[in-house]
């Protein structure tokens, strides 16, 4: 039998069974290549943990909120804040490694996988993920079908004005999650920067790194793996534009899109006003990480102007990057619909993983160079004015390929 809580039970066995395949694959690989088995098996639980944890706190927001975006960052949120905590910790030394027992992505690192591992410590873990689901089952059982537990008041009784547009429209979809977007980037970046790259030592002792700083011709390995760290953040923001343009997707399938298109807009209008978001919205918010960790580090290096044009420069420089994820996403909305949202994510999973796996030296670099536009963006690789003109030429190739497509093919809902 079928009851009240067969969703949340769904998603939670899709979620946390791919936690378990995860934690499986990561041991069993690591053992594979010939580390201890102990510190592998660790580590993977640390993986399946991670899960978990998400997974625990996401089922709690569900139930909070019938809307989906709004859930999805109540739960993305709190989890980002966690994890910050545990970036302090460790940065603050000593007098502050206290706070990472605070938090559960603190209790993760202090495992110490392939270091006298803590078993114990999944105990933990364990305690949190109950605690949560049982309060997620509880919610679920209580709160009215299609509902959340937050009630949703009525808007006003007539429109206004600024929703007669497609982009007015849009901008009122958007919004929040976008303004949810900058306070993320400014709370991560300022405080980043006012660490500096001082703060990130004990993080630059890798090979890689020193790899990275003499390319860089920088003298400190740290300062290097400041420039990195700000690199990698271009991956989240690329999140973000995806979703962003992945809106209009969403509005076909419910069939909003179609109510839309019945007025004087045409589908050139209703798309390009999503797109709009998902090409500018990342552009804001490159520039206002750079502002903050240009503000940050000058504060701390006593040189404002130097360090506020060095990390504008490096964060604009990433813009052409993911132009081109948009790109691909507009393109796989056009052309094939159902299939863009798996396209779309598929092209950033690629990027990311590429670039963790090459770090790891077991693929070769021009396979990460051939299958994403993110190294080519990247200080080691030293991209020209060129280069970022062609990244920008393909983007726009792409998105008028996805322009192409929509004004082709049937919506779909």
């Amino acid at each position: 039998m079928v009851g009240r809580h067969a969703p949340l039970t769904a998603a939670l066995a899709v979620v946390l069974g791919s936690g378990m395949i995860l934690t499986l694959i990561t041991a069993l690989g690591l053992i594979g290549f010939g580390f201890s088995m102990a510190g592998s098996l660790a580590l993977g639980l640390v993986v399946g943990s991670a899960v978990g944890i998400s997974a625990s706190m996401a089922a709690v927001a569900a139930q909070l909120t019938e809307n989906a975006s709004v859930a999805s960052i109540s739960a993305f949120g709190p989890f980002y804040c966690l994890h910050f905590v545990r970036g302090i910790s460790n940065m603050g030394g000593e007098s502050l490694a206290w706070l990472g027992w605070l938090v559960p992505n603190g209790w993760l690192e202090n495992v110490r996988p392939f270091a006298s591992e803590r078993w114990w410590i999944f105990g933990l873990v364990a305690i949190w993920v109950f605690v949560l689901l049982k309060l997620a089952f509880k919610l679920s059982a209580i709160r009215d079908l299609g509902a959340g537990m937050i009630p949703v008041g009525n808007g006003p009784a007539i429109a206004p004005s600024g929703l007669r547009s497609p982009m007015g429209l849009a901008w009122r979809l958007q919004r929040r999650m976008l303004f949810f977007w900058i306070g993320l980037v400014t709370f991560i970046s300022l405080p980043t920067g006012l660490v500096g790259p001082k703060g990130l030592q004990e993080y630059a002792q890798g090979e890689w790194i020193q790899e990275y700083a003499a390319t860089l011709n920088v003298a400190s390995p740290a300062d290097a793996f400041f420039t990195y760290l700000l690199f990698v953040m271009v991956f989240p923001i690329a999140m973000y534009a995806i979703m962003a343009t992945l809106r209009m997707r969403s509005d076909e399938v419910d069939g909003s899109a179609e109510m839309i298109l019945t007025t004087a807009v045409n589908r050139w209008q209703w798309a390009a006003s999503h797109l709009t978001f998902g090409l500018v919205a990342p552009v804001i918010l490159l520039i206002i990480m750079g502002l903050s960790f240009g503000i940050g580090s000058g504060i701390q290096s006593g040189d404002l102007s130097g360090d506020l044009t060095r990390m504008l420069t490096l964060t604009t420089s990433l813009i052409p990057a993911v132009w081109v994820i948009v790109g691909i996403t507009m393109a796989a909305i056009g052309l094939f619909g159902r299939g863009s949202t798996v396209v779309g994510w598929t092209s950033l999973a690629v990027g990311i993983v590429t670039e963790i796996v090459v770090k790891m030296g077991l693929l070769p670099e021009w396979l990460f160079l051939t299958l994403s536009p993110f190294p080519h963006v990247n200080p080691y690789y030293q991209p020209t004015a060129t280069t970022l003109l062609v990244l920008t030429f393909l983007s726009a190739i792409l998105i008028s390929t996805g322009f192409y497509g929509l004004r082709r093919r049937d919506l779909t809902n």
